[in-house]
Formats: structure tokens, sequence, C-alpha cells
């Protein structure tokens, strides 16, 4: 089973949905969102793009492994104490690693569907894009569903935490981006399980019982994109906002840039 899809084809059309869904308690989220600039593309972390195709878990383990030693081993010598995880958490370093460029298992998400929507729209303005999304709580409680009573029992008995195949965490020291995109980071204990597949498969029965809209993927058409990001714009949501720093100032000025091929400026005064 595939993902439910809804096109987009308009930016009222986009806010109709963005009101529909579900946003829960002021203090919490109903649904995490990730968008991407390739509607064809999957829910992939970097560490997997970089790898072989034919890899097995065992090699891709090791190598993942290999590069977080690299990078804990020589962190002191590039970051202030304040910077470096107090802690060995491999998802804490993970974070820290993944800010930097390094290649990790983490999937970046975020609690809003404007920032997704920005990140599906903002590049490639020749192909279509799309905004994956998923009820977090839906999805957990599905997934504690799915242990055995063994299995719960003997994570009780070891005060861990279970193992349900997916987890999503907030970093004990945030980022600056993560803040401001309002960022959540999603990754599986298996590093070349299928993300997408994984939530299909225990969501999918929400949708084939008409229940409910646990998990979507709305598709953003290429010709809708300027729109997005011209209406995102007069939201505050740019490079700018979205990437703190003398980075997102660069970015905003290349997003000014193509706006201005589709929307030139008007010389007409209104009277």
């Amino acid at each position: 089973m595939a993902w439910p899809e809804r096109r987009i084809d308009s930016w009222d059309n986009f806010i109709a949905i963005a009101t529909h869904l579900e946003f829960g308690p002021a203090a919490t989220f109903a649904y995490l969102y990730r968008g991407q600039s390739q509607f064809t593309w999957t829910l992939e972390p970097t560490l997997v793009r970089v790898l072989p195709k034919d890899i097995d878990e065992a090699r891709a383990v090791q190598t993942e492994e290999d590069c977080y030693r690299l990078f804990m081993e020589r962190a002191h010598l590039h970051f202030t104490p304040k910077e470096i995880p107090e802690t060995r958490s491999r998802p804490e370093w993970w974070a820290l690693m993944r800010h930097y460029g390094a290649p990790t298992r983490l999937l970046d998400w975020t609690t809003s569907i404007y920032v997704a929507a920005y990140f599906a729209a903002v590049d490639d303005w020749g192909t279509d894009g799309a905004i994956w999304l998923f009820h977090a709580r839906s999805l957990i409680e599905q997934l504690v569903r799915d242990l055995s009573w063994r299995s719960r029992a003997k994570t009780l008995l070891r005060g861990a935490q279970p193992d349900l195949g997916l987890h999503v965490f907030r970093p004990l020291k945030l980022s600056q981006r993560i803040d401001v995109q309002q960022g959540r980071l999603v990754y599986q204990p298996r590093l070349l399980s299928n993300m997408a597949d994984f939530i299909d498969a225990r969501l999918g029965n929400t949708h084939a019982s008409g229940k409910g809209e646990a998990y979507r993927k709305l598709v953003i058409p290429a010709q809708v994109k300027p729109l997005i990001i011209r209406h995102l714009r007069a939201m505050n949501i740019t490079a700018v906002s979205l990437f703190p720093g003398g980075d997102g100032l660069g970015r905003a000025t290349h997003e000014l840039a193509k706006l201005s091929t589709v929307y030139p400026r008007s010389i007409d005064v209104p009277q």
C-alpha cells in the first residue's frame, strides 16, 4: 500500500488543508511534517543516501560507527564545551553531526506545515515537490500495541525505553536552526529500514477504514512552488528566519532573485 496522496493546486487549497489538520494542545503537536523538493524522493536519511545500495545492515552500521568515532574524538578541537553533548548518547551526537553536515541516520521533520512547505517549494521549480506528514501520537500508540506482552515485560524489568522501531526526539542542547524550524529528529534502530514503508505498514488501516487521516503525502506541483514561496515570504518564513546567520542571508537573496523572474516588479502605481 502506498501513501495516500493529495494534490495542492493553489495557496487557498494549501491553507484549507493546513487549517483542517489538527494542531493539538498549545504545548504539544499533532502532526510531523517533512518537505522535500522532489516528489519522487523517499524518506531516506543522508547516511543511507551515501552508502552503496547493496550494502548489508552490519556493514552500514560499522560505517556509521566509524563516522561517529571520527567526529566524537575530534569534536573538542573544533567546538566549545557548551556545544559538545554531555553524554555519549548516540542521538545527541548524531544531532550535532547532522547540524554540521555529517551523514547520519537522522531525518529532519518539523511540527510546522508552513516550514515543511518552504522546503518542499524553495528548490527544483521544474519538478513537483511533496510534504510528507503523519500523526505522531497515532503512530506511537500503534507501535506500542504491536509490542508483545513479553517484550513489554522485559522492557519494564530493564527500566529501558521500548524499541518501537522508530524514535522521535529533540536534542538536549537545541541548535538555533532546530529551534526556529520547530524541528524534530526521527530515526530507526534498523539503519537500512525504509521509513516510508514502515509508517505505511503501521497506519495503512486508518485510511483503509476511513477512520482518520493519520498520514498523507501532499503533492506540490512545480507551477505552484513560486506562489507558495511568495506567500511564505509574506509570513516571514524565508531562509533568513529558518537559517540564522550569513548562510541564511545568502540563501534569501537567491530566493528573491528566483522570485523576481516569476514576479517582476511592476512600475504601475495604484491611484
